[in-house]
């Protein structure tokens, strides 16, 4: 397997601010400036992969990958699977505030503006995707129950502040920004290629 941003990992330790209410600049009635901020956590373009490393990805060097301008290194045309899923979760967002974006008069995000079948498909790929990463990391950090002592129902109170080991988004985000090789993966109308 190759990760060519590998080497832009570094891990640290944190709580996971989880709680239901939990304030934070990407939760929210969707606004320019809150769109604008989950768009910069995906939004980069691509990277040059060599064409020697591709069967290292279980891949085929006959097939016919695209390829970045050889000034940008000629490689084959590589992107983040995490940052695709930060799209995909992006997307799920979008939809779910579709009658708040209609209402606005802003600018709708391209999944709302596909026809239906094809918002179907791109949400289905992305619940899919998402599935089987999620089955596939198959976290198992534990979060905790508490009891409310004060409360007569028996309702319990689930803490999801969890302590994680985490990658440095931002580490990864700058190797991409200083490894673009194709600023955009966009088509004519903003879609994120599929």
């Amino acid at each position: 397997m190759i990760a060519p941003a590998l080497e832009a990992v570094e891990y640290h330790d944190e709580t996971l601010p989880g709680a239901f209410l939990q304030p934070s600049p990407y939760r929210g009635t969707p606004t320019p400036d809150i769109d604008a901020r989950w768009e910069k956590l995906w939004d980069w373009g691509a990277f040059n992969v060599p064409e020697d490393k591709i069967p290292l990805l279980n891949k085929s060097t006959d097939d016919p990958w695209h390829h970045t301008d050889p000034s940008h290194g000629g490689g084959v045309a590589g992107l983040f699977w995490g940052f695709h899923q930060i799209h995909c979760l992006d997307l799920l967002r979008q939809m779910s505030y579709k009658e708040e974006y209609e209402k606005s008069g802003q600018r709708l995000p391209s999944i709302l503006r596909d026809p239906e079948a094809l918002r179907r498909t791109h949400l289905d790929h992305c619940i899919e995707l998402i599935r089987m990463d999620m089955m596939c990391q198959a976290d198992v950090t534990p979060y905790l129950v508490l009891d409310r002592p004060d409360d007569s129902t028996g309702a319990l109170n689930i803490d999801f502040s969890v302590f994680k080991r985490c990658r440095d988004f931002g580490k990864v985000a700058n190797w991409m920004k200083d490894h673009i090789a194709i600023s955009s993966v966009r088509d004519s109308e903003g879609h994120h290629s599929r």
